[in-house]
């Protein structure tokens, strides 16, 4: 027991002892005694960033402070050490003596104003100094203002006689450029809100004034550029109007009038000297104007552009007296009107053609198509002839019974082919600059004839027996099987809006038969029951062209074929027959 007591009252020592070696230790470290700093001054750094990386760049070597200018400021809390602060240039090599402690030392050039001349430069480090131990410490110096610079445009020396740019900080100003010096630079403090004042007088010999903000908060390390141009962004303020108006004569669409209306809305006009106004369709001009426009000028219409398409837009510039040109932006296009006009359609057919100009033209043309159909519209043809507007103008054809043409260009002469034997209503929709104008329908009579196929046609006769028979592109009546009557019936409806004098045309091979004696037959062939033609064999077999006339009635066209022997033996071999207009 008396063991571990003893023990107890070592331990118990020995820390008291160690608590008071930790003490004077602390004491001396802290305050008590004194140590060395060796200052050095390192980089300064000259670089600068910019809106752009085009305006970035670093100060001029005029500008930039060398170690020995800069001054040294030693800090213990808010007071300045003893003897601080003084020039860089004379701290001594044996550095400087100081009480332990904590300092902040600092280094910095020039003035730290709202606005001024020169640069200012900063740099700051914290130290530790320990009693009898030397502590070192680097100061890299940065640029602690921002700067500010012009960028001057040679429109600006154009539009200005004389001028000046003030920077405003705080409230202090200083200039910054005027009309004999563009290269001038300021430094603002960081942190400071900055407005430019630009004041001159200008092209026209009054005075003008303006404020505005450049900076908003400056920022250190940084380059600011002022963009001293003339406010040329004024004259887009010009507004221009172009109002379209078709004209018409009798009714028969011209071409289109353009006229131009003007508001300056306090633009200064005196400086413009020349106007370039135009009027694009598809990027190409068709109306131009070159003065000044008053209220109601007429544009100039391009050779081969009488008439205005929907879709054309209005482009414009201005030339200044100082050499510049400015696009105008504040231009319009009214809307163009719709063309008026009417269209009429014209085409023949066979009996048509027939009726003007009689049978020999008449069975020249196909009897089952509508041909030369063609368009007119009430437009000029300085209008309708010209390729420039080949693409807004189409026409198309079309029948009430479902025949289309499709889009063609206008112009262009129709044929609709392949029509039934009936009264057809023609119609051309003509389109013009997005309005489509129907005509009036006109009745086309479409009858068929012409009727002259190269050889029989099956489908178009009914056999009267089975003495009869359709071979080899030929329609043979009797002798064929046994007995029956040997006729064939036309099938054909050819459409006969009045009465129509026609010739029917045959080629007929035709043959007698020796049974004992010749037994003959008769080809005949009737329209409406009366005979035009007949023919009777001649013993042998012979081939014959015959013709004969009738009259074809609406309701009233039937053909019929015979050969009068219904037995075996003599037949009747028809190869062709056409029905042509007489």
């Amino acid at each position: 027991m008396r063991k571990m007591i003893r023990q107890i009252m070592t331990l118990a020592t020995l820390c008291w002892m160690m608590a008071g070696c930790a003490d004077e230790t602390f004491n001396r470290e802290q305050g008590e005694g004194t140590g060395y700093l060796r200052l050095t001054l390192g980089k300064v750094e000259v670089a600068l960033s910019a809106a752009t990386k085009a305006e970035a760049g670093t100060l001029p070597e005029a500008l930039i402070p060398a170690a020995a200018d800069f001054t040294i400021d030693i800090r213990q809390g808010d007071r300045s050490v003893e003897g601080f602060p003084k020039q860089y240039g004379a701290l001594t090599d044996g550095g400087i003596e100081l009480k332990a402690g904590s300092y902040t030392v600092t280094a910095y050039y020039g003035e730290n104003e709202p606005i001024q001349a020169t640069p200012y430069f900063s740099g700051s480090s914290s130290v530790q100094i320990y009693p009898g131990r030397p502590a070192t410490a680097t100061l890299n110096a940065t640029l602690a203002n921002a700067m500010v610079t012009p960028a001057v445009s040679e429109n600006l020396k154009k539009h200005y006689s004389d001028w000046a740019l003030t920077v405003k900080a705080g409230e202090s100003s200083m200039k910054l450029a005027d009309k004999d010096k563009t290269d001038g630079c300021l430094f603002a403090q960081a942190g400071q809100s900055v407005k430019a004042v630009f004041e001159g007088t200008n092209a026209l010999g009054n005075p003008t004034s303006h404020e505005w903000t450049v900076i908003p908060s400056a920022a250190a390390q940084t380059k600011y550029v002022i963009q001293c141009d003339p406010d040329l962004s004024i004259f887009e303020k010009i507004q221009l109007t172009a109002t379209a108006t078709h004209t018409y004569a009798e009714s028969t669409l011209t071409g289109t009038d353009i006229a131009l209306n003007l508001n300056a809305n306090g633009v200064p006009l005196e400086l413009v000297d020349g106007w370039n106004i135009q009027l694009l369709y598809d990027n190409t001009p068709i109306r131009t104007f070159t003065d000044k426009p008053e209220a109601g000028s007429i544009m100039t219409v391009t050779e081969g552009w009488p008439y205005v398409p929907r879709g054309s837009t209005l482009a414009a510039s201005v030339h200044l007296r100082t050499g510049e040109t400015i696009y105008l932006t504040s231009v319009t296009t009214g809307e163009i009107p719709s063309p008026e006009f009417t269209a009429t359609v014209s085409g023949s057919t066979s009996y048509s053609v027939y009726r003007s100009s009689g049978a020999a033209a008449a069975n020249a043309k196909d009897g089952s198509s509508i041909f030369d159909i063609s368009a007119t519209a009430s437009i000029a043809p300085e209008i309708l002839s010209n390729p420039n507007y080949s693409d807004i103008l189409k026409v198309a054809y079309t029948t009430d019974s479902g025949k289309d043409s499709g889009e063609l260009s206008f112009g262009t002469v129709g044929t609709l082919t392949g029509l039934a034997w009936q009264k057809h209503a023609l119609t051309a929709t003509v389109a013009f600059d997005g309005v489509e104008k129907a005509s009036s329908p006109l009745d086309c009579d479409v009858t068929g004839l012409p009727y002259a196929p190269s050889a029989m046609i099956e489908a178009d006769w009914d056999l009267a027996s089975w003495n009869c028979k359709y071979e080899n592109n030929a329609i043979q009546l009797g002798a064929v099987s046994g007995s029956g009557e040997c006729t064939a019936t036309s099938k054909m409806a050819f459409h006969i809006p009045d009465n129509i004098g026609v010739k029917l045309n045959t080629n007929v091979t035709v043959k007698a038969t020796q049974i004992i004696w010749w037994q003959n037959t008769t080809f005949t062939v009737k329209v409406n029951e009366t005979t035009i033609i007949s023919q009777p064999s001649n013993k042998a077999e012979k081939n014959y062209s015959l013709s004969g006339t009738s009259i074809f009635s609406p309701g009233a066209c039937a053909v019929r074929l015979n050969s009068s022997y219904e037995a075996a033996g003599p037949w009747s071999k028809i190869h062709t027959l056409h029905i042509l207009y007489n």
